[in-house]
């Protein structure tokens, strides 16, 4: 797995803001009253958790850079209105940021606690009473990084396309066949655990993937998980134009 595994370095910067459409997703998640355990430097998993009703949030991540990020955004968003968000976070200093950035009018559309006021003032109120835990976390080390904690949803970004992106595919599935069982033992009876984001990929009501520029196998993934029940769901993208989707796993009682 040493492959893969040197794909560690490349988690430098951190992402000023998310590039995944979360206010299409997180809604079919239902995080309210939900324990979350989230990857993300952008840390508008976790924002946008919370303006959901999260219970608590977990942030999981292998860039040592993260935390000191989502204090920095944290105190951004307690400090600045809404509208002054986005140049308040691009003008940060000291962390290295990633130039991947949409432009504000897009991000408000992908992130629910920028769509407006309500959301904002509603988020301001959770991050100062429901204190976020930050855990500098392997993906390749998962029981050590969460030790015995169990959650009521896990999200994981898109990592497996960053890993097939910067291992060429080598060896990813032999990772998803060892590490599944390890990231749904640590989901509560019913969890769910999204574990692929998918861009500009769906064609609602066929049930096709179309072809798109994934870096691995959607088939061979599903076929290497088989005897988990995994569900795809399709959401318009962040220029409402095109389709994107997340694969889920629910763990049953």
């Amino acid at each position: 797995m040493d492959s893969i595994k040197d794909v560690k370095g490349v988690f430098r910067d951190v992402y000023p803001f998310t590039t995944e459409m979360i206010a299409g997703y997180m809604p079919t998640l239902e995080a309210k009253n939900k324990s979350v355990l989230t990857v993300g430097s952008s840390c508008d998993q976790v924002f946008n958790a919370l303006v959901e009703d999260a219970s608590n949030v977990t942030l999981f991540d292998i860039n040592s850079s993260t935390g000191d990020f989502y204090k920095l955004k944290r105190d951004i968003i307690l400090s600045v209105e809404r509208e002054d968000l986005y140049d308040a976070v691009m003008n940060i200093e000291g962390i290295p940021l990633s130039k991947d950035v949409f432009a504000k009018v897009t991000l408000e559309r992908m992130n629910n606690y920028m769509k407006n006021d309500y959301n904002y003032d509603k988020l301001r109120e959770r991050l100062t009473d429901s204190p976020v835990k930050f855990i500098e976390g392997d993906i390749f080390d998962f029981d050590h990084s969460v030790c015995d904690a169990k959650y009521d949803r896990i999200i994981l970004s898109n990592i497996l396309q960053y890993l097939s992106m910067n291992a060429r595919g080598k060896d990813l599935y032999e990772f998803l066949r060892e590490s599944f069982n390890s990231w749904k033992s640590h989901l509560n009876d019913d969890g769910i655990l999204q574990m692929l984001y998918i861009y500009s990929c769906g064609e609602p009501g066929t049930g096709r993937i179309r072809n798109t520029n994934l870096g691995y196998d959607l088939r061979k993934i599903v076929n290497t998980l088989e005897g988990n029940s995994l569900e795809f769901s399709w959401f318009k993208d962040c220029f409402d134009t095109d389709y994107d989707g997340i694969v889920t796993y629910q763990k049953r009682r």
